[in-house]
């Protein structure tokens, strides 16, 4: 009919993900229990032989996932240098009960076999190496969780490879509110058969190749205003919107003025709790004295009393700014309403010879 198609959308939590290289990486080794790699390629998988390599993984969650945030996911990303398997074949990430290091052990050209470990270094014997008294794995090869976060196949060809499972973002969920259960990731390979191992690219190697982790959250919402508290509180459902000119209840103040004095937009209102002025003479001298309401937490909202005496000209005598106490050319003062706190009174006295005319009005201006 000539019209143009539209579409219906829903609106969901704005996603925010953070990319993160690893804090530490190694390599371990089945069959030289005392060799590592820290500083070079990463590797797992069997060799020839049917001798396992592993690979391990840590990443800084906590310096750079903020806390209270829900994570939705996580995903690992391994850039495939070289590997000598005829076919793919699936390489597993468990997650790490134990703590484990990098030293400064870096084997070249070609780390198949590792080198002689350093202190500090991860091992297949020790989690952390040294010559004297090595801290020894509770289970050589790593202590690890019996089931894997998560799978994927791996090979022939080089290239990058993705693990992405709800068990990971589990892990950094873990690992996140627990920091110091952040013990990593151990990757292995097909075990059970020979010639499955592949070399990865670790940390140390240019930034596209390096292992990458990408952690989605969602943000935590900002704290409800003064303005969508008070609104919640008369109108429960979100979104509700209220004119600040209404007078829904009929009582001669509009919807603004009730929320800069914390009053109800929508039912009655006890007397005497809005603004008022009075005044004394005596000995020639008039004492005008005003009173108004104020809500310090409406930082949204700013209070101007004002006097003339002739209502063309007016002049500002007390100014409250962004939920700040107020101050101006007359004596001003507040105090808590009683059993309202934290609202204030605001008392504001001016004194001027008699005769005189004296008008004022609160001007109350609202900040979007």
């Amino acid at each position: 009919n000539g019209k143009p198609t539209g579409s219906i959308s829903k609106i969901v939590a704005a996603q925010v993900s953070t990319s993160l290289y690893p804090s530490k990486d190694n390599s371990i080794y089945s069959d030289y229990p005392s060799n590592s790699n820290a500083l070079g390629s990463l590797y797992a998988g069997n060799n020839a032989g049917g001798n396992p390599r592993r690979a391990l993984l840590a990443f800084d969650i906590a310096a750079q996932v903020p806390s209270g945030v829900t994570i939705t996911s996580a995903q690992l990303t391994l850039h495939l240098n070289q590997t000598v398997a005829p076919q793919a074949s699936p390489f597993s990430l468990y997650r790490l009960n134990e703590n484990w290091g990098e030293g400064t052990s870096l084997s070249t050209p070609a780390g198949g076999k590792g080198v002689a470990a350093t202190t500090g270094d991860a091992t297949w014997s020790a989690r952390l190496f040294d010559t004297v008294s090595p801290t020894l794995w509770s289970t050589p090869g790593g202590s690890f969780t019996a089931t894997a976060s998560a799978t994927t196949p791996v090979g022939p060809a080089p290239g990058y490879f993705t693990w992405n499972s709800a068990q990971l973002a589990t892990d950094v969920t873990a690992w996140r509110n627990s920091p110091a259960t952040n013990f990593g990731w151990i990757l292995r390979g097909d075990e059970m058969t020979s010639t499955t191992a592949c070399i990865f690219d670790s940390r140390e190697a240019s930034a596209a190749l390096r292992p990458l982790l990408q952690v989605s959250y969602n943000p935590i919402a900002p704290p409800l205003t003064r303005r969508e508290t008070w609104l919640r509180q008369y109108f429960p459902t979100p979104g509700t919107y209220v004119d600040d000119l209404a007078d829904m209840n009929a009582d001669g103040s509009p919807t603004l003025v009730e929320y800069a004095f914390a009053l109800s937009p929508i039912g009655p209102n006890p007397s005497g709790s809005d603004f008022h002025s009075s005044f004394t003479s005596a000995n020639g001298t008039i004492t005008y004295t005003m009173t108004f309401r104020r809500d310090p937490r409406a930082t949204d909202l700013t209070y101007q009393l004002q006097t003339s005496g002739d209502l063309i000209t007016w002049a500002m005598v007390a100014q409250s700014v962004s939920g700040a106490a107020p101050s101006g050319s007359a004596s001003v003062s507040e105090a808590d309403v009683p059993g309202e706190s934290p609202l204030k009174l605001v008392t504001v006295v001016e004194t001027f010879p008699a005769p005189a005319n004296r008008f004022s009005r609160l001007k109350i201006i609202r900040s979007y």
